[in-house]
């Protein structure tokens, strides 16, 4: 049988050229914490939870800028984004749940029902994906990720507080320093 669950795509580059000003000038320039496995937004009630002993971590900027495009990206997301670095909690939350709002309001979502043989290919930093509940004795879901090599970060992608991550990689091999400063691992 088909999978049930459609597929939910929201594309975070047209987010940020649609922000509101106002909003925009309130998250243009600064950072936030990017957590794996370890935020909870939203509802939280139809989500298998698995809890990571040391979640890897990294910071980006908010507006982020893709790194093959050159255009900016809405750069949050509700099951990763922790806070805004340097802002008070109440601030940096109310910050984050209006860009969520934005984000993922339902004119700017794209569902894909899925078919036997669908194939589908998507930018997985412009765009973020979701699905809602899978029942576990539901139909077979296959899915594959192919991942391109990682380009060289631009200096303005490179987190403000990466000065002493971009050291350590600098005594790194050079394929090396790339990765490990694109993925926040220094």
């Amino acid at each position: 049988g088909q999978p049930a669950a459609p597929t939910t795509f929201v594309d975070a580059v047209a987010a940020w050229k649609t922000l509101p000003d106002d909003l925009r000038r309130r998250a243009e320039g600064h950072e936030v914490l990017q957590t794996a496995g370890a935020v909870r937004r939203g509802d939280m009630a139809q989500v298998l939870i698995t809890e990571v002993e040391n979640p890897p971590s990294t910071v980006t900027r908010i507006n982020y800028t893709h790194p093959r495009t050159g255009e900016t990206v809405l750069h949050i997301c509700e099951q990763m984004t922790k806070n805004v670095i340097g802002m008070p909690e109440a601030e940096s939350e109310d910050l984050l749940t209006s860009l969520f709002a934005h984000l993922y309001r339902p004119e700017g979502q794209l569902s894909h029902n899925w078919r036997e043989g669908d194939f589908v290919v998507f930018d997985n930093i412009a765009l973020q994906h979701s699905r809602g509940s899978v029942e576990k004795e539901g139909p077979a879901r296959t899915l594959r990720k192919v991942a391109s090599p990682i380009p060289k970060p631009c200096p303005d992608q490179l987190p403000k507080s990466a000065d002493v991550g971009r050291a350590r990689a600098a005594a790194l091999p050079r394929g090396a320093q790339t990765a490990a400063l694109a993925e926040g691992l220094t």
